[in-house]
């Protein structure tokens, strides 16, 4: 039986925008595009968008909590 295509289907984002992850770290998008540039959370490019994976943020995450201990 296959599935019915008129109900929502959850998407799993392993790939994230700039803004994404800036909603969810609660900081403006410069500050993740500087944090970008100085290497501290992993990117990758497609075409010309810019996507973050969703480790790499929780790999921040995890680095800050680790400094801070």
């Amino acid at each position: 039986m296959s599935p019915d295509m008129s109900e929502p289907q959850e998407v799993r984002a392993d790939l994230l925008t700039v803004a994404q992850v800036a909603r969810r770290l609660g900081l403006s998008k410069v500050t993740i595009y500087e944090l970008l540039n100085k290497g501290l959370i992993e990117s990758v490019h497609i075409g010309r968008s810019r996507r973050i994976p969703t480790d790499a943020v929780d790999d921040y995450i995890a680095r800050l909590r680790t400094v801070e201990a």
